[in-house]
């Protein structure tokens, strides 16, 4: 029962994703795009940040059940106002002539095809295995060993998040200006999962930290970045299905890199599940 929910709150939860996004890119331009889409990233860290601790009290001073039903209110009260509030966007007819003719599946097919398309669909698959292996290899690196207790491994995500919140508005800034979008994807893209591999050679929690500090601009360019570039690199019939398939290729990465960097924490160890995870990244 708790597995068939869980998938029915990620079908909930990658439909919300798919639709603020597309929202997001019919009430922004190419030139404030990503800061337009910066203060939605900042409030989901800043849940991502929250909510165990919130989640944990809750648990605590009441029951286990207590998170679940506050989260479900405030899910169905936020999704109601959304819909009360933001007037609706969608164009009544396509820009593309024969757009309105062809199919879901040939409309994916037609975005596909596109060469910007397949590479944003391959760095989402790559920083899916990423993300996942973060929750594997480096998870069990700082517990078994770097000897790090629950409270310190707690303290590490929420000041790596923190980080990212404080780097949002000025990677959307620089998003926004700079010459080439793709200039800026290609160290934000490659230097973090590099930083993945040499946090598995630290001794030190000192040095774990240090790195992983380090790496959360770029990781903030990396999602201040990939959207904008995505929605301007399809036409607007076609950015649904293109945000679709973006969102369901990080979380096929996301399951095979979950399950296929566990395998290699099991047999080798959290470091060589690590360096595994930054060669697939790079």
């Amino acid at each position: 029962q708790m597995v068939a929910c869980t998938a029915l709150a990620g079908v909930g939860g990658t439909a919300l994703v798919t639709g603020s996004t597309n929202y997001l890119s019919d009430i922004s331009t190419p030139k404030n795009r990503a800061n337009t889409n910066a203060p939605l990233q900042m409030t989901a860290l800043a849940g991502v940040s929250l909510g165990p601790a919130v989640g944990g009290y809750m648990a605590d001073a009441f029951d286990v059940q207590t998170p679940f039903f506050v989260v479900s209110g405030l899910f169905g009260v936020s999704s109601l106002s959304l819909y009360a509030l933001c007037p609706e966007t969608m164009r009544a007819t396509a820009t593309t002539p024969g757009a309105a003719q062809r199919t879901a599946w040939q409309q994916m097919e037609r975005v596909v095809q596109q060469p910007e398309m397949q590479g944003l669909l391959a760095t989402a698959f790559t920083g899916g295995i990423r993300d996942a292996s973060m929750a594997v290899g480096s998870m069990l690196f700082m517990y078994e060993n770097l000897q790090m207790s629950s409270t310190m491994v707690g303290t590490y995500l929420m000041s790596v998040i923190g980080c990212m919140m404080v780097c949002a508005k000025p990677a959307a800034y620089l998003s926004d200006r700079a010459p080439s979008r793709r200039a800026l994807m290609l160290p934000a893209f490659t230097v973090p999962p590099a930083v993945l591999a040499l946090q598995s050679l630290v001794e030190t929690t000192e040095q774990f930290w240090a790195l992983g500090l380090g790496s959360t601009a770029l990781l903030s360019i990396r999602l201040a970045t990939t959207l904008p570039f995505l929605i301007d690199s399809t036409k607007p019939e076609e950015r649904a299905h293109a945000l679709a398939l973006h969102t369901s290729a990080g979380d096929v990465g996301k399951v095979l890199g979950g399950v296929g960097m566990g395998a290699v924490a099991a047999a080798f160890g959290p470091p060589a599940a690590m360096q595994a995870t930054g060669a697939v990244g790079v």
